[in-house]
């Protein structure tokens, strides 16, 4: 197990509780509240893959890990797969990914009957009501 990783996420451990605390002293808003958890989330997530690696690293089984953090061994290792796919990427591909999570939508395409698609015809949309066959009648109300 690698001494200096679990030095460095237990001092991220500390820092993270540190700045928990602070929250809980003095006049804060509601958004600081919120900022400050999102801090201490990060840290201590961070913190969390790099015990979990160096525990792997040092002899443990995904197994061992799992039942820990109350999970499966194949959610350990698939977990530790995505982050160190993570790790690897560039950061610029992970800060676009995060740029770009809202525009992720596929767009609804319109169809357009083959009549119309040749080149040159335009597309008018049917209006039910005037292109029906009894288009001289008043519809009938539901009620």
């Amino acid at each position: 197990m690698s001494d200096e990783q679990v030095s460095h996420a237990r001092s991220r451990i500390a820092r993270a509780a540190n700045l928990a605390l602070s929250a809980t002293r003095g006049p804060q808003h509601a958004i600081q509240h919120l900022a400050t958890l999102q801090s201490v989330l990060e840290m201590l997530k961070e913190s969390e893959v790099d015990l979990i690696d160096a525990l792997h690293r040092g002899g443990y089984t995904w197994g061992q890990i799992a039942a820990v953090r109350r999970t499966t061994r194949q959610a350990e290792r698939q977990a530790h797969l995505r982050r160190q796919a993570e790790r690897d990427r560039p950061a610029i591909d992970r800060w676009f990914d995060r740029f770009m999570a809202g525009e992720r939508r596929p767009v609804p395409q319109q169809t357009i009957p083959a009549s119309a698609q040749s080149e040159g015809q335009e597309h008018t949309p049917r209006n039910p009501v005037r292109d029906s066959p009894d288009s001289g009648q008043i519809p009938a109300v539901a009620g």
